[in-house]
């Protein structure tokens, strides 16, 4: 399943495994518009969190062109296997091994396209906030990392 909000048009989009839309639902983003300043009441764009179970699968879809995610290396846990999707391909990452996986948009890395995923625990935590991001990347990262340690 995938889920897909379009700020432009106010809308939250539900699609199935095989891609067919299964329903759309108005929706009300943030008043003071996009960003990914924490706690700016914003709706963010690049920057998330995501808490997961060991054995999920994330599945990234490229909505917009010129996209793609794959992993930030150094950011992996122990076991973990990197990938990289390329520009417009949708990917799917299994989370195998417990803790941090960060991800980004490498076209848009500086930017501060980027994700931060937890499978179980966040056992390698202190290893991944030592990985140097470039730009805003790196700031979104930072807030990212604390945001993980509570």
């Amino acid at each position: 399943m995938r889920i897909h909000i379009s700020v432009a048009q106010q809308q939250l989009s539900l699609y199935a495994d095989d891609g067919s839309l299964l329903r759309r639902y108005p929706v009300s983003t943030a008043k003071a518009g996009v960003g990914e300043c924490c706690g700016s009441f914003q709706t963010p764009r690049g920057r998330h969190l995501i808490r997961a179970k060991i054995g999920d699968t994330v599945r990234f879809v490229a909505v917009d062109k010129g996209h793609n995610a794959e992993t930030v290396p150094g950011m992996l846990p122990d076991g973990a296997e990197s990938l990289a999707g390329k520009p417009n391909e949708e990917i799917i990452l299994t989370l195998d091994a417990e803790g941090v996986y960060g991800i980004r948009c490498k076209p848009h890395y500086g930017l501060g396209m980027v994700a931060l995923i937890i499978a179980g625990e966040p056992v390698n935590l202190q290893a991944a906030e030592k990985v140097k991001a470039p730009g805003k990347a790196g700031k979104l990262f930072k807030e990212l990392f604390a945001e993980a340690e509570k």
